[in-house]
């Protein structure tokens, strides 16, 4: 009778262990080597101002801007990516270079696309690396970047912006004022993940009622 006990424990135990696994998993949001010939109007739109253009080659996204007394910029706005209810976490990364440079900045915002006023951004006339790694909870901003394979923190900041963001969207590109030379960025594999709620207690707590009728019967 022993025997059998255990068997039935064990099948809870690795039941539950599954489930848990399911509902922890991250679910993908946008994933973009920029691999075609054109920017994906599935994933994308190019918001693109007079004298600057946007465009997908050699597996990067090339945005090319120049300012003329006013802002003027090239970027790809991503569709509104719909969050997981009672999302705890979300991870954006990606590589980014700023190949010709005067004046401008390069911009990477994530912002929630209902209310676009709420918004993080890191722009930047020069940096240091070459991947970006954006960690956004409903409390927190953490933003860092790889240099020469370290991660180095730019941004560590308590902030509650997007905790009330149920659909999410990326604004990335370049924009410069006042220089009139044609500046240039690219950005690769951008990547958006976001973590559910953790719902695995309920589960357990089932998976161990069921096991103790069992025991009760034998």
């Amino acid at each position: 009778m022993r025997l059998c006990t255990g068997m039935v424990l064990a099948a809870v135990v690795v039941t539950m262990g599954l489930a848990a696994a399911e509902v922890r998993a991250d679910v993908t949001l946008l994933e973009d080597d920029f691999g075609g010939a054109a920017l994906d109007p599935a994933k994308w739109t190019a918001q693109v101002d007079a004298g600057c253009s946007l465009s997908v080659s050699g597996g990067l996204l090339h945005s090319f801007f120049t300012g003329a007394g006013a802002p003027r910029g090239a970027y790809a706005v991503s569709a509104p990516l719909a969050l997981p209810q009672n999302w705890t976490s979300v991870t954006i990364t990606g590589q980014w270079a700023y190949v010709t440079k005067v004046y401008g900045e390069m911009v990477f915002q994530v912002r929630d696309a209902d209310v676009t006023t709420n918004y993080f951004q890191a722009s930047y006339k020069t940096y240091q690396g070459d991947g970006f790694r954006y960690v956004v909870t409903p409390t927190h901003w953490l933003f860092r970047e790889n240099r020469s394979g370290t991660w180095t923190t730019l941004v560590n900041l308590d902030t509650t912006v997007l905790a009330g963001t149920d659909n999410l969207q990326l604004k990335i590109g370049g924009w410069e004022y006042s220089a009139t030379s044609l500046q240039h960025v690219t950005f690769d594999n951008v990547a958006v993940t976001a973590v559910p709620e953790p719902a695995t207690m309920g589960l357990l707590g089932v998976g161990l009622a069921a096991l103790a009728a069992r025991r009760r019967k034998a």
